[in-house]
């Protein structure tokens, strides 16, 4: 089969699954991590030339990833649904959540403030609230944000369902997904206008990722089963949105928004959502690429088994960047081997990068560190990630 041909045709069944796993939505959930990490490290490599901002997409992936992967016996067993949200994020998230907790505390006492300490409050309460009370973990606090937003969505879909049983499903997906998008640009224009702030940004953040979920929805049954098998009208679709993507990059005064905080949109309500849906879709594209180099490929192997860990990641990458700077500053104070290393940013700002090799070459390597550290066998055997492909 013609490879070119097989790029643009996003039907064929070949290259997306292999042996019952999405291989696509794997290399996607790789992508989107490490678009995280690089975002922490203010590597703008991925960004394309600057048309896809990372803080402009990359968090609605696993939200996009989430909705794909919703079936409808979840809302037929909403309780096995919720046991099995709280076994695989909310269990372990606690477990790490305490573990970072107690290296903060002890941290705190040496002086290196970059965290709180651990208190009930901290424990149990904060990371429903930002989950930025630790910081050595504080990439985790879309966890708790996700199981949040899971199960809200799962019981508004079930009331939806069963207030309009009379309508077809897809007319239900499609007015949820309306309803969620109208949420989502209300709540948006109500944070540009400073209505959205202290404890209002976490009802407003969850808010906004409801869009994310349900356009993973809309995509699996309207987009994906039903594009033409036409390489043709894929590479239009492709231009389609790099144009937009385009427009918005040169008339858009940054595309980049916090989804934890609900700030910086600095173009009304309605850009941060179109540049949600271009961004995963261009990305979509890249994944299927990469699908079709076969298992076989080292590069494809390593993104998906990336995929298959990005709890890991997101839970310990920052934890990897301060291990980095803690070696950095033991060799700045024995030998002359590191210089200008900053001693206060070390001990007061978790996201501090000393570039030992220049801006470029320090920050590429501590993504590659941050990034394959987490998934190493030793931290496999603490948790293994059960959410992905098989929903």
């Amino acid at each position: 089969m013609n490879i070119i041909s097989d790029v643009f045709k996003l039907n064929v069944k070949r290259t997306q699954h292999t042996n019952d796993e999405n291989i696509n939505m794997r290399i996607l959930a790789a992508l989107g991590i490490i678009f995280v990490v690089a975002g922490h490290l203010d590597l703008q490599i991925f960004n394309v030339f600057g048309l896809f901002p990372y803080y402009s997409f990359h968090v609605y992936i696993f939200l996009f990833i989430s909705g794909y992967f919703l079936k409808e016996r979840d809302e037929k067993d909403i309780t096995g649904y919720i046991t099995r949200k709280i076994r695989n994020l909310l269990v372990p998230y606690f477990a790490w959540n305490f573990f970072y907790g107690l290296m903060s505390t002890a941290l705190n006492t040496q002086g290196i403030t970059i965290g709180g300490t651990v208190s009930p409050y901290n424990l149990f309460i904060a990371p429903f609230l930002g989950g930025h009370q630790f910081m050595l973990n504080f990439p985790s606090w879309f966890i708790p944000a996700l199981f949040v937003t899971e199960i809200i969505n799962i019981f508004v879909r079930k009331i939806a369902f069963g207030i309009l049983r009379g309508l077809k499903k897809e007319y239900v997906e499609i007015l949820l997904f309306a309803g969620y998008t109208i949420l989502g640009i209300m709540t948006v224009w109500l944070a540009i206008g400073g209505h959205v702030w202290g404890h209002y940004k976490d009802i407003g953040r969850i808010f906004i990722m409801f869009f994310g979920i349900q356009f993973g929805r809309i995509y699996k049954l309207f987009v994906e089963g039903r594009l033409k098998d036409s390489a043709l009208f894929n590479v239009l679709s492709l231009a389609v949105i790099l144009v937009i993507q385009f427009l918005l990059t040169r008339f858009c005064g940054g595309l980049a928004f916090s989804t934890v905080w609900v700030t910086g949109f600095a173009n009304g309500p309605i850009i941060p959502f179109i540049t949600v849906m271009t961004g995963i879709l261009f990305w979509l594209f890249v994944s299927r690429l990469l699908s079709l180099v076969g298992e076989a490929f080292p590069l494809n192997r390593i993104l998906a088994y990336l995929g298959r860990n990005t709890f890991n990641v997101m839970m310990h990458h920052i934890f990897v960047l301060f291990i980095i700077n803690s070696i950095y500053f033991m060799l700045s104070k024995k030998t002359d081997m590191i210089r200008g290393f900053d001693t206060i940013m070390y001990s007061t700002d978790a996201v501090y990068v000393y570039c030992y090799a220049g801006q470029f070459l320090s920050r590429l390597a501590d993504l590659i560190l941050m990034v394959l550290i987490p998934c190493m066998p030793f931290y496999f055997l603490f948790h293994r990630n059960k959410e992905g492909s098989k929903g």
